[in-house]
């Protein structure tokens, strides 16, 4: 057996310290860091959206700066909790609608299992009894099991409930901290800028610069992409089902736009299965409907996403599916979506020289 020689461990030790330090670093920072900056990192891209509106003011207004900021932040905290309250406000009406309506959906349910039970006995009357006994049994106890789910559903919610409400005091808090600090950061965007820009090292700012354009104009440019993209499906969905007649359209739409937007999984894995079941227990208007309007979306995706979005950002589906799941298992919620946009600058920054973590395969 051939031996390691000694500088290939020392430089595969020395590698291995330096990624596991990366990663420790990177673990604080979206663990800890952001958490505790999150207000100021909230104000700061507060400030950066009403940062154009302000401009507009000092630059076509002549209104000094000192008073347009206050005023371009009220216009846009008045536009956003005007959609914030229209939005939650339909969904608090569906949620207490649908809470109202359990015990008759229950009800429902339980009447269209038994019929699917029927159903299925018809079907498979040729097999043996054995087989039908099971799935009669995991018929009911799949229905049995429903009050069950719901209930802990429910404590879910009231034990969340309750622990926004023992912390309103903090929220509050934060909040006008936030306030505050939007109102700081817009008075003095530019000199905070330039503040932030001088404190990166000599030798560090041409990848920084990098790294923040790149991020200005692809990353954050694709993120707007996506969520146009998800709202055209929200608006899709809310109209088809109103179509429809699917109750509770606005909740429903909103978690399948969600969902949609994740890779991989698509608003399919959520209307064609409602379309089938629908189908399965006779009730072939509403699942053909919701198997067009299915088809419908993804057709009307696979048209706008090329114009909307443009170019790929480079990353491999594999590499974005690994980076979404490890940063939820690592880092939480916020790493789900951070650590996939972190791994996009560093590819970017790999690509274009200034880094060099990884052996890239030679292009032909």
């Amino acid at each position: 057996m051939k031996s390691i020689p000694l500088e290939k461990k020392r430089a595969f030790l020395i590698n291995l310290g330096f990624y596991l330090s990366l990663f420790a670093i990177l673990w604080f920072v979206i663990s800890y860091g952001i958490p505790w900056m999150m207000p100021f990192l909230i104000a700061y891209f507060v400030a950066v959206m009403a940062e154009p509106l302000v401009s507009f003011m000092t630059r076509y207004l002549h209104l000094k700066r000192g008073f347009a900021s206050p005023v371009a932040l009220l216009l846009l905290f008045a536009l956003i909790s005007w959609l914030l309250i229209i939005i939650f406000s339909r969904l608090a009406y569906e949620s207490a609608t649908f809470l109202e309506n359990w015990a008759g959906l229950y009800a429902l349910i339980r009447e269209k299992f038994a019929g699917f039970e029927l159903l299925l006995n018809d079907w498979f009357e040729l097999l043996p009894p054995y087989v039908i006994a099971y799935v009669d049994r995991m018929l009911a106890s799949l229905v049995e099991g429903l009050p069950s789910l719901i209930g802990s559903l429910g404590m879910s919610v009231m034990t969340a409930a309750t622990g926004i409400a023992t912390k309103l005091p903090s929220a509050l808090i934060v909040s006008l901290v936030v306030l505050a600090a939007c109102l700081l950061f817009s008075i003095d965007f530019h000199a905070l800028r330039d503040f932030l820009r001088l404190q990166v090292p000599t030798s560090a700012q041409g990848a920084v610069t990098e790294a923040a354009s790149f991020f200005k104009l692809t990353v954050l440019r694709f993120l707007r992409a996506y969520s146009l993209i998800c709202l055209i499906t929200f608006v899709e969905l809310v109209i088809g089902f109103h179509l429809i007649g699917v109750d509770y359209s606005v909740t429903l739409s909103a978690i399948i736009a969600l969902v949609d937007v994740l890779p991989i999984v698509g608003c399919g894995t959520v209307l064609v299965p409602w379309g089938i079941i629908a189908i399965m227990f006779g009730n072939m208007r509403l699942g053909v409907c919701l198997l067009i309007l299915c088809a419908v979306i993804t057709a009307v995706r696979q048209f706008l996403e090329p114009k909307i979005v443009g170019s790929s950002i480079g990353l491999h589906p594999i590499a974005t599916l690994i980076s979404i799941y490890a940063g939820l298992n690592f880092f939480g919620i916020f790493g789900m979506f951070l650590l996939p946009i972190a791994l996009i600058v560093l590819k970017h920054l790999q690509d274009n020289g200034y880094i060099s973590l990884w052996n890239s395969p030679s292009k032909s």
